[in-house]
């Protein structure tokens, strides 16, 4: 651009000019494209590029030159550019438009303006134009950043093979003087020169003695060759062949000056999919295809729709948006869980989910039960995309059991509202008493199965479910106080009449699991299978089926389990 700008000024035409303020301001040089625009008067441009830079001095003297030029338009431009709300009033009053001279000064609080124009169009009979109740101020925004004193970086490259090679030519030829002095001719061929002048045959037209026939043939010039194929008869060795090779595949000498562009670097997302595997990772990578295999590798997952939004949220939730400069787009980073972890910091935490488990646990006691299984399986479904320390993989599948029992027991209770057997309503009632729930949500069950064994005369059943509601200390709370009432009341009638009226599918005396599925107790002497995920007990024929718990896993198959600590 200075070459460019120093030809200019030697030329100084206003194409030249033109054509150096469209360079210099793609290039983003700032001085010369004021330059360009104040040599060519482009007061237009010149004003604009005031605005965008910032320069609001320069643009107070553009108005000025504007009006020194008796320049209407260009004046009015630059009081919008200025946010000169008087001169914008001036410039309209002086044109002859007093409504749209009204009409600015009213709306930007003028006032003694307004009444002075209202007052000369009433004279000119011209009705006063009414105002809007949503007119608003209207100023150009405050530049964040002026660059007016400062052009754009610029990148430093260099030029290349070809423009080495070609200015190393120029200057060998700008080295050889040009002998233009006969002397200096004829010193410089010593005495051949003599001999030219002294032979006036040297210069005679030997073309009459020239045949021209068919046969001719072209002789030589005098001391070479002219475009002939002498190099045909060449025999080029293979050592000059080997040197060529060595030297092409060296590239020469020029190797300081070559501009070799900086490699790219690998993405942080492939990174992740190649340094973990964990199912998280591979979600916050954007792999969504290799974190739904891993899901289906580590814990047996075939339904992945119920997922789809844990894995969305924790692709979000690595990516962030870095606002820049103005008129710059904003940048986009990912975020790590450690200054030298090249892994990704995922926004499923281990503590949030404890907390959801305590609106889970409120639904439970409202009796908001399909409530509580929604939470309870929202929880169940983040676990996958958790990332901790080893330290916490006990807690995470401790909240996973607390989730699968939960849901376990509540299935049991929908369906025992739902039975019209009510020998059947009493075997659910009573398995729901042998999941593991909470001592304050135990006491309820217990509560309940008791007073259903007792209503269909089976004392032997409702006196152990008494006694192990007695035997709770969460059975001595004020709260519970009429419950321990009523369980030793049951207890006392129970063992005085010692039957169990009706036959049922339950041992107190053997530990059990419950059968999701069936919805029966599997003991420990029989076979089952579990589900992968959240351990969900089955019958062997029952394999292959969907986990009615977690609706996600496919029962009875071999994984590695639950993986979520790096």
């Amino acid at each position: 651009l200075d070459v460019a700008m120093e030809a200019a000024v030697e030329v100084n035409e206003d194409e030249c000019w033109n054509s150096l303020g469209i360079e210099a301001l793609r290039q983003g040089n700032i001085t010369v494209v004021e330059m360009a625009y104040q040599r060519t008067r482009n007061f237009e441009r010149l004003s604009f590029l005031y605005l965008m830079t910032g320069n609001k001095e320069k643009l107070t003297k553009m108005l000025r030159i504007a009006e020194n030029r008796k320049d209407f338009m260009s004046r009015f431009h630059n009081s919008l550019y200025l946010g000169d709300v008087g001169e914008r009033v001036k410039v309209l009053e002086e044109v002859g438009q007093l409504s749209l001279a009204y009409l600015t000064a009213a709306s930007h609080g003028m006032t003694e303006d307004a009444e002075r124009l209202a007052k000369a169009l009433a004279e000119a009979e011209v009705p006063v134009p009414q105002l809007r109740n949503d007119s608003q101020c209207l100023l150009p925004p405050i530049p964040l950043q002026r660059t007016c004193d400062a052009s754009w970086p610029l990148l430093e490259v260099s030029r290349g093979l070809v423009h080495d090679a070609l200015q190393k030519g120029i200057d060998m030829v700008a080295e050889e003087e040009l002998v233009d002095d006969p002397n200096e001719v004829k010193e410089a061929m010593g005495s051949d020169a003599d001999d030219i002048e002294g032979d006036d045959d040297f210069f005679g037209d030997d073309k009459d003695d020239l045949d021209f026939g068919d046969d001719r043939k072209a002789a030589p010039a005098a001391g070479g060759g002219g475009w002939g194929d002498e190099e045909e008869d060449l025999d080029f060795g293979m050592e000059e062949a080997n040197a060529n090779e060595e030297e092409s595949e060296s590239g020469g000498e020029m190797d300081g000056d070559v501009f070799v562009a900086p490699s790219a670097g690998v993405d942080p997302s492939t990174l992740w999919t190649q340094n973990s595997s964990l199912a998280a990772d591979h979600a916050a990578a954007g792999a969504f295809e290799s974190c739904m295999r891993l899901l289906n590798r580590q814990i047996g997952i075939v339904n992945y729709e119920p997922l789809k939004k844990n894995m969305r949220d924790v692709y979000l939730g690595t990516r962030c948006i870095i606002p820049g400069m103005p008129s710059v787009p904003p940048m986009s980073a990912v975020l790590q869980r450690e200054e030298t972890n090249s892994l990704p910091a995922t926004c499923i935490k281990l503590q949030a989910l404890v907390d959801r488990l305590r609106v889970a646990y409120a639904a439970f006691s409202g009796g908001r039960f399909t409530d509580a299984i929604a939470e309870f399986r929202s929880i169940m479904y983040a676990i996958p995309f958790l990332v901790v320390k080893r330290a916490e993989d006990a807690e995470v599948k401790e909240l996973l059991n607390i989730c699968k029992e939960y849901i376990t027991g509540l299935l049991l209770e929908l369906k025992r509202k739902e039975t019209e057997d009510p020998i059947r309503a009493l075997e659910l009632a009573v398995y729901f008493t042998h999941c593991k729930l909470q001592p304050a949500h135990l006491v309820l069950v217990l509560n309940i199965a008791m007073k259903a064994a007792y209503k269909q005369n089976n004392y032997i059943t409702a006196a152990s479910l008494a006694q192990r509601l007695l035997g709770m200390p969460e059975s001595n709370l004020e709260a519970n106080r009429p419950k321990r009432t009523v369980a030793q009341k049951v207890l006392k009638k129970s063992e005085q009449s010692g039957r169990n009226e009706h036959q049922i599918d339950y041992d107190a005396s053997k530990h059990f699991n419950v059968g999701a599925v069936a919805m029966k107790p599997i003991y420990q002497s029989e076979k089952s299978v579990k589900c992968p995920f959240c351990g969900t007990y089955c019958r062997p024929d029952q394999e292959n089926q969907a986990c009615p718990v977690c609706l996600v896993a496919q029962l009875g198959v071999e994984t590695l389990g639950l993986i979520v600590s790096s």
